[in-house]
C-alpha cells in the first residue's frame, strides 16, 4: 500500500471537508434513514438543504448496515417505485 498517498487522500478529504458549502437542493428528495441506533431520525438536519417536500423511508437496520444486501434492496425496490412513479406521469409528445 502507499501510504504516502493515502495520507495525500487523507489531507486533501480534511480540507475539503471544512470547506465545503452545501447548496439548496430545488426539489422534493428521499430521505432513507436507519432506524436501529438513534433516539430520533435526524430527518430536521437535511430540511435546511431541500426546498421541496422531504420523504422519509425508514429501514430497519443501523446506520453501518444500510448497504447490506436487505437494506440495499428496500432502498432499491423504494428507488425503483418512486421512479416508475415518475415515468408514468411524465406527458411525451412526438411533435
Amino acid at each position: 500500500m502507499d501510504y504516502e498517498a493515502l495520507k495525500a487522500v487523507c489531507r486533501n478529504n480534511m480540507q475539503i471537508a471544512t470547506t465545503f458549502e452545501p447548496q439548496r437542493f430545488d426539489g422534493a428528495a428521499l430521505l432513507f434513514v436507519a432506524t436501529n441506533g438513534y433516539l430520533t431520525a435526524p430527518v430536521e438536519l437535511w430540511r435546511p438543504y431541500i426546498s421541496g417536500q422531504l420523504r422519509v423511508h425508514q429501514i430497519n437496520c443501523d446506520h453501518d448496515a444500510m448497504l447490506g444486501p436487505h437494506p440495499a434492496a428496500v432502498v432499491g425496490r423504494t428507488i425503483a417505485s418512486e421512479l416508475n412513479k415518475q415515468r408514468n406521469t411524465v406527458l411525451w409528445r412526438t411533435k
